[in-house]
């Protein structure tokens, strides 16, 4: 079934994602630097971190576009073995509604069985409470973003705390690129800082407000590819 193809092409791409995030965290890509100033008063740790390889935005894209078209190819093979004719409409897909509207689920499903139409319908984000958290909406969300422009990369977010890091005692915090600098005053006490050096990496786009850790683009693949597209067998 080329569904079927088309989702497990999609874990091939998750799977080299995997691979190619685990070299980037065995190569410790988090170097940490102290030093002092003694003409301004004030001494320094500085965090710096390697940026995530390119390969791995191509790969998330890769693996949205496949896992996203194993649904449309689906919803094509409805409507082809249901009418014994390969649709004309260039509409026919996989409807992915935050919000209910029926014309366009129509159109997108013009020839589905209603048996099958009924299972659609009643996966859609809209039925959700939160529908945006929904793993079809954010993958379709992930495919509209790389067809468009360029999958996003959030690597700056440290899990990182110091419960006695004060503006007021003279303590800053400095953002640049692929790195973060604090700064305390040189004779001041000593202030500890907890971090994780394990950049949290998240895949998205700031201005659709969606980002995904590599572990949620797991949990997307296993609710296609185990609960979604088995539900139609009964239909071939």
């Amino acid at each position: 079934d080329h569904a079927e193809m088309k989702a497990a092409r999609a874990l091939e791409h998750l799977d080299e994602l995997k691979r190619v995030l685990q070299a980037y965290y065995d190569a410790e890509p988090c170097q940490i630097t102290r030093y002092q100033r003694h003409d301004i008063g004030l001494r320094f740790l500085r965090i710096d971190f390697k940026e995530v390889p390119d390969r791995s935005y191509l790969l998330v894209g890769d693996f949205a576009h496949n896992l996203r078209s194993s649904l449309d190819y689906l919803v094509w093979s409805l409507v082809t073995k249901a009418t014994g004719k390969t649709p004309k409409s260039t509409a026919i897909q996989f409807p992915v509604q935050a919000k209910e509207t029926p014309d366009t689920f129509g159109r997108q499903t013009e020839g589905v069985p209603q048996a099958a139409l009924d299972i659609i319908g009643s996966l859609q984000p809209f039925h959700s409470a939160a529908p945006k958290d929904h793993p079809l909406w954010q993958l379709h969300k992930l495919d509209i973003i790389d067809k468009h422009h360029r999958i996003a990369m959030n690597e700056n977010a440290f899990n990182l705390g110091s419960p006695d890091f004060s503006r007021r005692a003279g303590h800053r915090v400095y953002h640049g690129d692929n790195y973060l600098e604090f700064s305390f005053p040189i004779y001041g006490p000593v202030i500890p800082i907890h971090y994780n050096p394990k950049p949290d990496i998240q895949f998205g786009a700031g201005e659709d407000k969606l980002f995904v850790k590599p572990e949620r683009l797991e949990e997307i693949h296993t609710f296609v590819a185990s609960d979604v597209i088995p539900r139609f067998a009964q239909f071939f």
